[in-house]
This record gives C-alpha cells, structure tokens and sequence, in this order.
C-alpha cells in the first residue's frame, strides 16, 4: 500500500522527527511503502483564521506566566543535525502547502495524520491535519493529540464535519478522547505513541560519555523547589555520577545550571543514545518518559501546568507511576528501591503496543 505519513514539519524537536522515524519504520516493516509528506504551510490566512486566533489569545490571555524560561537560538550545526537526519532515515517528499498537497497525495492508498499535537493547528486557514482538502484514499489519524479541550467556536461546527470524514480516528491521550468525543460524539480509541512501535536499534552505539551518569531533559523552567535540589536528592539515593543535559535551545537551557556536561547540538540519533546508556533521567517531557520506559531507566518526571501536563497525567493513570511529580517535596517521598516497577508496567505497555498495532493495521486493511 502506498501510504503518506501527515505529520509536523520537524526541525528542531527530538521527540517528533523520531516519533514519525518510528511509525514509518513500523509500516516499511509491514511490507508498505511509506512517505514523509513534506508539507509546510504557506502563512496566508483568511477571517475565520484570524478570528479563531483572536478568540484563543482573548481566552489565554488572563493565563499569560510571568515565569521566565531561559533560551538560546539554535545554530546552523544543531538545525544540520535534523536536516541530515530527515534526509538519511525519512523518504520525504517533494515540499507541499496547501494549495499542492492534494496533487501530492492523488496517488497515495491512505494518508496518516498524528502524532504529536497536530490537532492543535486551528487557527491557520486551512485545516490540513484535519484533511481540509481533497483526498480520496483512507483517512487515518494514529495517536492524534491535542492540548486544546475544546475547538475555536468559530471553527467547531467545521472541524467537527471533518472529523466525520475520516476512516480511523485514535489519539495519544484522554484529553485528545475527550475532545473528539465532544465535537463528534463519538469515541476514539487511544493507542501508544508511535515511539513505542520501533526499538530504534540502528541508532545505538557506545555509550557517549564512557561511565554512568544521569540525564536530564528538559523543555520547560524549574520544577517547584528546584532543579538544583531535586538533582541533589536523586544522587543522594543513586550516587554521586555526573549529570548530563541534552535540551533544545530554543525551549529551554533551564539544565544548563545543574549539568556537568551540557549539550544543546545533539543529532536525534545521538538523542536516542543518550537515553539509551543513562543510569537514570530526570525530565518535563513526554517523550523523555516514554524513551525512559521504552529502554527500562528508572526515571523521575515532573509535570507544570500547560500543554505537557494532559500527557503526562495520561501516562499517571495507564501505567500507575507515582515518579511522575509537581514539586521537589514529592521526590524526598519516593522509594528509590522501586521507583519504577517495570515487571508492573512491561505486560501493560507490551499489550497497549499490541492492541495498537493491531489497530493501526486493521484501519489499513
């Protein structure tokens, strides 16, 4: 079958470009023929666009944080690193917008959209991620999300038509279910994200800093009461090795201040590794803990208020961890003998994998 994968452009985030690596894996592996479509959208708008977008920062604006989250730009080696990435291990297409991508896509038996938060994208003048254009093969979102609970109400009654037009839906989390289920009445399955369906095995290579140490990765500021103190409480408990930090520069540098060795040009390959060969990650990210899982770390999370935190309480209430916090005061409570029961969690996650896939091939069918 020949199939588009639909997903976020990624440039510069670890977690996406290896999200849509995975899925598309997975499918090669299935004996499909898969390509990255290379959409990028052309920044015109229209009047419902530009209400929509007036409605949310109306909404958002009483939530504005005045938390400062230190950045940095990224540099020409760091953008590199995803550009060679993309042209090494993705079949990409052509680049498309709007106005192409159904040409594009004539061809193709379905078209994938998901994951990550591409259900977010409301306020441009076309929906692309919800299929606001002609495409007549099958209609697939795999592990679609969202941070929106409910859609612009100017543009509900459209996205809700769309939605009617797809063949599948299934999405990452509750929140996502639950804003399906408001708009259409109807009830997604959820599945893994797509990082789950791949072992990522032709990324790894030695262990890059030579001796064990703790990573951390982290998109957003502190967590209440301290990265510096919750670092300390950690090596309290695992011992005194060095603290490595990967981030993307232009979220965060917040790791910057608690790391020994701090890297903000990290390859996604080298990403991989590093999760890979760490005795023990301290993370905000969604992706931080499902990589954390997917290669058995024990691992501390914490979680702030925004668009990371419907995820993360997702991943609290299907896996049972209590090593998911808000605040340092949590981590002195924790049991480090068994801060994450893998033999509890595996059978969980290896029947979620299963169920998922099942699923993913079926809508295929």
């Amino acid at each position: 079958m020949e199939i588009g994968i639909l997903t976020m452009n990624y440039a510069t985030n670890y977690g996406g470009i290896l999200q849509v690596y995975a899925l598309s894996q997975y499918l090669k592996s299935q004996g499909h023929d898969v390509k990255y479509i290379n959409y990028n959208n052309s920044g015109k708008s229209s009047i419902i666009a530009f209400l929509a977008k007036l409605e949310s920062r109306i909404l958002q604006k009483k939530k504005k944080s005045s938390v400062f989250i230190p950045k940095q730009p990224l540099t020409k080696r760091y953008l590199q690193n995803f550009i060679d990435f993309k042209e090494n291990k993705l079949d990409y297409t052509q680049k498309v917008n709007e106005k192409t991508i159904s040409n594009l896509c004539k061809s193709y038996d379905a078209v994938i959209v998901g994951s990550d938060q591409i259900w977010n994208d409301v306020y441009r003048n076309k929906l692309i991620y919800y299929f606001d254009w002609k495409f007549n093969g099958r209609k697939i979102a795999y592990a679609a999300c969202t941070n929106l609970q409910t859609a612009p109400f100017i543009r509900k009654k459209q996205i809700s038509k769309l939605l009617s037009s797809f063949d599948t839906i299934t999405v990452r989390d509750r929140n996502t279910y639950n804003y399906v289920e408001k708009l259409k009445s109807l009830n997604p399955k959820q599945v893994v994200d797509p990082s789950c369906l791949y072992d990522y095995k032709d990324l790894i290579t030695e262990n890059p800093i030579g001796r064990p140490y703790i990573l951390t990765y982290i998109l957003s500021c502190d967590i209440k009461g301290g990265n510096e103190n919750a670092i300390r409480i950690i090596k309290q408990h695992i011992g005194y090795m060095p603290v490595v930090s990967v981030c993307i520069p232009s979220l965060s540098i917040a790791s910057k201040s608690i790391s020994d060795v701090f890297i903000d040009e990290a390859s996604p390959a080298e990403w991989v590794n590093l999760f890979y060969h760490a005795a023990f990650v301290y993370t905000d990210s969604f992706h931080g803990v499902m990589f954390s899982m997917k290669f058995q770390k024990p691992f501390i999370a914490y979680m702030k208020e925004g668009g990371r935190m419907s995820r993360l309480q997702d991943l609290i209430m299907t896996y049972n961890l209590n090593n998911i916090v808000s605040e340092v005061a949590q981590i002195r409570s924790l049991s480090f003998d068994n801060l994450v029961d893998y033999k509890e969690i595996n059978p969980v996650l290896d029947n979620n994998i299963t169920v998922s896939k099942k699923i993913l091939l079926e809508a295929l069918k």
